[in-house]
């Protein structure tokens, strides 16, 4: 069985948004989601704020994962 810091994923949404079926077991991951999260007031326009890596590497180190390549551009 992979676990999180052996299988590097990624996804980028596009002109179209994205949906994803998210599963993460064991749980509490997801508090990294609702921690790290940016409310989407408007499906159909991008958050206000920028991508902050050092935010995801701060969360990533505190849930046990690592970020090991730059944000899909």
């Amino acid at each position: 069985m992979f676990g999180p810091r052996e299988l590097p994923h990624a996804f980028k949404a596009g002109p179209d948004g994205a949906r994803a079926l998210v599963v993460i077991t064991p749980a509490g991951l997801e508090r990294m989601f609702l921690e790290g999260g940016v409310p989407a007031h408007d499906p159909t326009t991008p958050p206000a704020e920028d991508y902050d890596l050092q935010r995801v590497v701060e969360l990533a180190a505190r849930y046990g994962f690592d970020v090991v390549g730059p944000p899909l551009g």
